[in-house]
Formats: C-alpha cells, sequence, structure tokens
C-alpha cells in the first residue's frame, strides 16, 4: 500500500509538470545626451537631462500545477558634458532611471502537488559625467546628478488544497 501511494504521487508529479503555466516579461529603455567637446553654448540657465523608464509586469495563475513567471527590465540613462559651457544663471547636468519589475506566480491544486517559481531581474545604469575637456563657468548654482529609481515585487504562492500532497513555491 505504501509503494502504491509513493507511486501514486510520483506519476501525479510528473502528470503535473506537463501542466505548467509561465509567462514572461522584458522591457528595455536607453536615453542618451552627448555634448561633444567642439561644441559651444552661452546661456542664461542650462539644463541637459537624460531620463529613461520601464517597466517589466507579468502574473501568470496557474490553474493546475506549475506557474512561472519571469520579469526583465533593462533601463539606462546617460548624459555627457564635454564641450564648453557660461551661463548666468544655474546649470544642470543629470541622467536618471526609473524601472518596475513586478514578477508573480500563483498556482493551485486541489488533487496533487504544485508548485510557483517567480524570478525578477533589474538592471539599470545612471551616469551623469562632465569631461576632463568641459569647460564651466557657471554664474549660478552647478548641479551634476545621476539617480536611479528601482521599484522590485517578486512574489510566488501555491496552494495544495484540502487534498493536495505538496505546495512549493519560490521568488528570487
Amino acid at each position: 500500500a505504501l509503494g502504491a501511494a509513493a507511486a501514486d504521487l510520483l506519476a501525479s508529479t510528473i502528470e503535473g509538470l506537463v501542466a505548467i503555466t509561465g509567462s514572461a516579461a522584458y522591457s528595455e529603455a536607453s536615453a542618451r545626451i552627448g555634448i561633444a567637446p567642439d561644441t559651444i553654448i552661452d546661456a542664461a540657465d542650462f539644463e541637459a537631462i537624460s531620463t529613461a523608464a520601464t517597466t517589466a509586469s507579468v502574473a501568470p495563475i496557474g490553474i493546475k500545477d506549475v506557474a512561472i513567471a519571469l520579469a526583465v527590465a533593462f533601463t539606462d540613462a546617460v548624459t555627457i558634458f564635454g564641450g564648453k559651457l557660461t551661463t548666468t544663471g544655474d546649470a544642470r547636468i543629470e541622467s536618471g532611471v526609473d524601472q518596475t519589475v513586478n514578477a508573480l506566480a500563483d498556482t493551485n491544486d486541489l488533487k496533487g502537488p504544485c508548485e510557483s517559481v517567480a524570478v525578477s531581474v533589474a538592471i539599470s545604469h545612471s551616469t551623469a559625467h562632465v569631461t576632463d575637456q568641459a569647460d564651466l563657468k557657471i554664474g549660478g548654482k552647478l548641479r551634476v546628478t545621476a539617480t536611479t529609481l528601482d521599484h522590485n515585487r517578486t512574489g510566488a504562492r501555491s496552494a495544495a488544497g484540502e487534498n493536495g500532497s505538496v505546495g512549493v513555491a519560490l521568488a528570487v
């Protein structure tokens, strides 16, 4: 009887692996500003601001056995100033990235084992750079900033139910 129960559990698990619900999302955003060394700018105020924003969101719901969610976001913003800048007021040289990654996997099986796996990957790069060749004469305030704002939600839920044998959830 114990061998039959183990065989039934193994057969149910193998059968369950065939019933896979999965989703993936990939999002990429890039922004670049480059001011060359031979550029001459005279201004009251000056702003060079690159911004990139992206969202990768996925939430599969497996009605049986296995649910897999994968969300990947790549965000890149670069502002490089290498020219000559003269202002009577303020100058801003900035870059910023804002990315949202949302991976949720949910499954349930009232009879047998069920598994959920959620993976999120967020890669961001933000650079604000004044080169050695730049010549700045700023009459007011100079602001050089690079910012990164990450929003990440990764979750996995697995409910085996009243008659279910095993529920496994993994979020990375």
